[in-house]
C-alpha cells in the first residue's frame, strides 16, 4: 500500500469552463491535523454567481439566512458590512454542530465584480478556532481578486 506524504506537492490542475457554465472553482487548504482534534482546520477560497434579482447584500442575506436555516446549533456570533481593499465586503462569524464537533467559521463574501462573489471560509473545531487566528487573517489579508484575461 502506499504511504501518504507529509505534504502534497504543489501541482496545478486547470480546465476549461464547458460553455454556458459558470465558474464556481473552489481553492481548499488544510493545516495537518493537530493532536486531540478530529477534523483538520481549513481555509475555502470559491467563486459565485450573483441570481438575476438580486444584489451583493441580498446575496449575503441569503447566505447568512442558509447558514441559520441548515447548520444545526447554529450561532451568528457577528455580521459585520465593510471593505476589502477597494471592493464591498461582508464578514460573518458563526459556530454551529458538525458531526465531529463545534466548528467555528470566519466566512468573508467580497463583491468581485460583474456578478461575481468570492467567498473566503477559514474553519476550526471551535475549542481551537483562535490559536488559528493568527493565519487565517494573514492568508485573508494576502488573498488576491483579479479579473480574468481573456
Amino acid at each position: 500500500m502506499p504511504s501518504r506524504r507529509a505534504s502534497a506537492p504543489n501541482v496545478q490542475a486547470s480546465l476549461p469552463i464547458p460553455q454556458g457554465w459558470f465558474d464556481k472553482t473552489m481553492t481548499v487548504y488544510a493545516a495537518p491535523l493537530a493532536p486531540g482534534d478530529v477534523m483538520a482546520a481549513n481555509i475555502v477560497v470559491s467563486r459565485d454567481a450573483l441570481a438575476a434579482d438580486e444584489d451583493f447584500s441580498s446575496y449575503c442575506q441569503r447566505q447568512a439566512d442558509t447558514f441559520g436555516g441548515s447548520l444545526p446549533g447554529c450561532s451568528i456570533l457577528s455580521r459585520v458590512q465593510g471593505q476589502f481593499g477597494t471592493r464591498i465586503a461582508e464578514r460573518i462569524e458563526l459556530e454551529w454542530s458538525a458531526t465531529t464537533g463545534r466548528l467555528h467559521q470566519l466566512v468573508v463574501f467580497i463583491a468581485a465584480g460583474e456578478g461575481v462573489v468570492v467567498s473566503f471560509a477559514a474553519s476550526a473545531a471551535a475549542k481551537s478556532f483562535e490559536s488559528y487566528r493568527p493565519q487565517f487573517e494573514d492568508s485573508l489579508s494576502l488573498l488576491s481578486i483579479t479579473p480574468n484575461s481573456g
